[in-house]
C-alpha cells in the first residue's frame, strides 16, 4: 500500500515540477499556466487588407511557439476605431490583442480628440511586427518622370496638380501632404474610399498622382499603366530597387505606415514578456520574412520598452504635418 502512495506522491508532483520549469523558461510565475486556452487577435479591417494579412502571417507563426491557436477577429469600422475601443474594454489578461498601426493608435487621436480610447495609458506595447513605405505613382501618360518634374509641373500648371488618396486623414494622405510641402508642389487633395479607384483615376488622369501600397502598385506598374517617381521609405525598395527613395531627393523624409501588437493596460508584466518574445521569435521564422517581402513589408522589431516612444514620436511626426496642412476631420 505504501508504494502506491508513494507512486501517486510521484505522479503528482511530476507535473507540478514540470509546469514550474515551463514557467520559469518563460519567464511566468509557477502558479499561471498562461495561456490556457486560444489568444483572440482583433483586426480593425476587413478580411484581405494590409492589416489582416500582418495579423495572420505572424499569428500562424506564433501560434506554434505559444502552443494554443491565436485566432483572428476581423472587427471593421471607423479605421480601426472601433477594435481599438473594444480592445481597451477587454479584460487585461493577455488573451485579447490588437493588432494597432500608425492610422487608428496614431493620427486617429490627434484628428478626433473625443476618441472612446486613448493610446498613451488605454494600452501596453506588446511586439512591434512591420512596417511598410509607399509608392509614389502617376499614369504613364503623364509628363513628369521623378519628383523634380512633377514639382515644376505643379508650378506651370494655371490650377494646380491633383492627388488621390484613400481617404482625409489616412497615412498615404499625410505623406503626400508631408511630401507636397517639402518638394514645393502645389496640388489639390481628393480622397477616396478606397484604394482601387483611385488607382483606375490615376491610370486614367482623373487624378495626375498618389501614393499607395507597392502591394497595389506593381501591377499597373508592370502592365504599363502607372509610372512610379520614388518610394517613401528612407531607403530603395529591394521590390523596386530601380525606383529612388524620396529621402535621395529630400533628406529625412521618411514615410512609412507601422504594424504592432497591443494588449488592455494592466496585462501583467510576465504575459507581455511572454508575449513579446513568442512574437519576435516568429519574426524571425523564414516563412514570415518571405511572406512580408513578397508584400512590400519590412519585418520591423523593437525592444519592448522603445515601442511606446516610437509610437508616440512617429504621432508627434504626424501631428506636425496635420497642423501645418490644415487638415480637420468635419
Amino acid at each position: 500500500m505504501r508504494s502506491i502512495r508513494r507512486r501517486r506522491l510521484a505522479a503528482s508532483i511530476i507535473p507540478t515540477a514540470l509546469a514550474a520549469t515551463c514557467a520559469a523558461v518563460s519567464g511566468l510565475p509557477a502558479q499561471a499556466a498562461y495561456p490556457e486556452k486560444p489568444i483572440k487577435l482583433v483586426v480593425g479591417f476587413a478580411a484581405g487588407g494590409a492589416n489582416d494579412l500582418v495579423a495572420r502571417v505572424v499569428a500562424q507563426e506564433a501560434s506554434r511557439k505559444i502552443g494554443r491557436p491565436i485566432i483572428i477577429e476581423n472587427m471593421p469600422g471607423s479605421n480601426a476605431e472601433v477594435a481599438s475601443g473594444a480592445v481597451a474594454r477587454a479584460a487585461p489578461d493577455g488573451y485579447t490583442l490588437l493588432l494597432g498601426s500608425s492610422g487608428a493608435l496614431g493620427i486617429s487621436p490627434i484628428l478626433k480628440p473625443r476618441l472612446s480610447y486613448r493610446p498613451a495609458s488605454d494600452f501596453a506595447p506588446v511586439a512591434m511586427l512591420a512596417k511598410a513605405p509607399y509608392v509614389l505613382i502617376t499614369s504613364t501618360q503623364s509628363s513628369f518622370r521623378n519628383v523634380k518634374e512633377l514639382a515644376a509641373a505643379s508650378r506651370k500648371s494655371r490650377q494646380g496638380l491633383t492627388f488621390a488618396s484613400v481617404g482625409v486623414g489616412s497615412v498615404p494622405h499625410l505623406a503626400t501632404e508631408w511630401f507636397d510641402e517639402a518638394a514645393g508642389v502645389k496640388a489639390l487633395h481628393v480622397p477616396y474610399k478606397g484604394a482601387s479607384q483611385s488607382i483606375v483615376d490615376i491610370v486614367g488622369r482623373q487624378v495626375d498622382y498618389g501614393f499607395t501600397t507597392i502591394a497595389v502598385a506593381a501591377p499597373t506598374i508592370r502592365a504599363g499603366q502607372t509610372r512610379a517617381l520614388a518610394i517613401s521609405s528612407a531607403g530603395r525598395s529591394p521590390l523596386m530597387p530601380e525606383v529612388p527613395a524620396i529621402s535621395e531627393t529630400l533628406p529625412g523624409f521618411e514615410a512609412v505606415v507601422w504594424y504592432g501588437l497591443f494588449s488592455p493596460a494592466g496585462t501583467p508584466e510576465a504575459i507581455l514578456r511572454y508575449l513579446h518574445e513568442a512574437f519576435s521569435q516568429a519574426l524571425d521564422s523564414e516563412r514570415v520574412r518571405s511572406e512580408f517581402a513578397t508584400q512590400g513589408f519590412d519585418v520591423f522589431k523593437l525592444p519592448r520598452d522603445a515601442i511606446k516612444p516610437y509610437v508616440e514620436g512617429d504621432a508627434r511626426n504626424w501631428e506636425s504635418v496635420i497642423r501645418r496642412a490644415g487638415i480637420q476631420i468635419d
